[in-house]
């Protein structure tokens, strides 16, 4: 399994000896340390960027370190800094999970209830609608349909709900009896 993510100070043991904020950050921006696990499965990196960034993967380490561009508030011009692979792979990958997140957002399913598998089974709905709307809004641009032509997320929600409903109630399913 292949993971990458961020990581909060408090999580990271004790003996793991990264820079310090203070070292890294009179290196200026752009400067990082990392380590690897004695197996060499998962390596752990501390960037420095407007504040310091600390992620572990399995997939990806500190090398290659390419360039990115960043504004500089003394110069009041944008200047060019380090950065490792972890930190572009990361950051290129959150894209699509971040407009998902937003879309779900839009028209969440709104209903309470206190048991918790009530509330998935209602994310895996608002999930599946807004992946499948990301999909087709992608695949309309390809095919370059016009947007006036194009569903919205609302019409996608609205016309699976219309389905499940028709689905079982032609099905013949008695949802009455309990």
């Amino acid at each position: 399994m292949q993971a990458t993510g961020t990581l909060r100070k408090a999580n990271i043991p004790k003996n793991c000896n990264f820079k310090t904020d203070n070292e890294l950050r009179k290196q200026g921006c752009g400067s990082s340390g990392q380590l690897v696990r004695s197996d060499g499965n998962v390596a752990c990196l501390k960037w420095f960027d407007n504040k310091p960034v600390i992620m572990a993967s399995s997939v990806d380490s500190k090398e290659p370190i390419n360039k990115c561009r960043r504004w500089c508030k003394k110069t009041k011009q944008y200047v060019q800094i380090d950065r490792p692979f972890a930190i572009e792979q990361y950051n290129t990958m959150m894209g699509g999970v971040d407009m998902l997140d937003r879309v779900i957002s839009f028209y969440r399913i709104r209903a309470r209830s206190k048991k918790w598998t009530v509330r998935l089974i209602f994310h895996f709905f608002d999930f599946a609608a807004a992946a499948g709307w990301l999909v087709y809004r992608n695949e309309a641009k390809l095919l370059e349909c016009p947007k006036k032509k194009h569903f919205g997320l609302l019409g996608v929600q609205s016309a699976n709900c219309k389905f499940i409903t028709l689905f079982y109630t032609s099905e013949g399913t008695d949802t009455h009896n309990s």
